[in-house]
């Protein structure tokens, strides 16, 4: 919208920024396309789409609104729009906790008020104690879990090694100085419970820290 003549009395007369000729000419809705699914070892949940009103009598995106947001996290981009039919945005969503359900709602606006809502939405994934202490091993690191905390055992090698721990999102979230032939316990004081990654000389675990 745009500050216009005033009129009579005096009061501002806001306009629309696109004539209603032209708003009259675009009447569909934006679009998602390019909707993919990641599943990797740094980033297991997340989601990324694009978004588009780029068809011949289109105008061009105005706005993205995100509600009812729980769980997840997200970014847009670019995050101003121009009401160019040329430009896409691109929205990406990340589960926050795997063990924890997340959802999120897009409002995407187009210049001539169309407007789409696309959900996004990620289950909890819950995986049992058991299956948790067989996948979690390796030559010289033993990682045993338990309700709120995870053990890690290493091995009675020549050296130190410097263990380092990645979210879901593959963010560095902890890093622990094991001694050799060392016992040490992470708890959920310092972790939240939720699926993580530990790498300890060039080798990769997974394991999961449980509520």
């Amino acid at each position: 919208m745009i500050r216009g003549e005033t009129d009579s009395c005096g009061n501002s007369i806001l306009l629309d920024r696109i004539p209603h000729a032209l708003r009259t000419v675009d009447s569909l809705a934006p679009y998602v396309l390019q909707a993919k699914h990641a599943d990797s070892a740094s980033t297991p949940y997340s989601n990324s789409f694009r978004v588009a009103d780029a068809r011949s009598a289109d105008l061009g995106i105005d706005t993205i609104f995100a509600s009812s947001v729980s769980g997840v996290r997200y970014t847009v981009s670019p995050s101003v729009f121009r009401c160019d039919h040329l430009d896409t945005a691109v929205i990406t969503v990340s589960q926050l906790d795997s063990m924890l359900a997340g959802c999120a709602v897009f409002l995407i606006r187009d210049c001539a008020h169309n407007q789409t809502t696309y959900r996004v939405c990620f289950p909890a994934h819950k995986l049992n104690t058991s299956e948790v202490e067989r996948s979690h091993s390796s030559p010289d690191l033993r990682i045993t879990t338990k309700p709120g905390a995870a053990i890690f055992t290493f091995g009675a090698v020549a050296h130190a090694g410097e263990l380092r721990i990645y979210d879901v999102l593959g963010r560095e979230v902890k890093t622990i100085v094991l001694p050799s032939g060392s016992t040490t316990a992470v708890t959920s004081g310092s972790l939240a419970a939720g699926a993580y990654v530990a790498r300890l000389e060039g080798r990769s675990t997974k394991f999961v820290i449980l509520k």
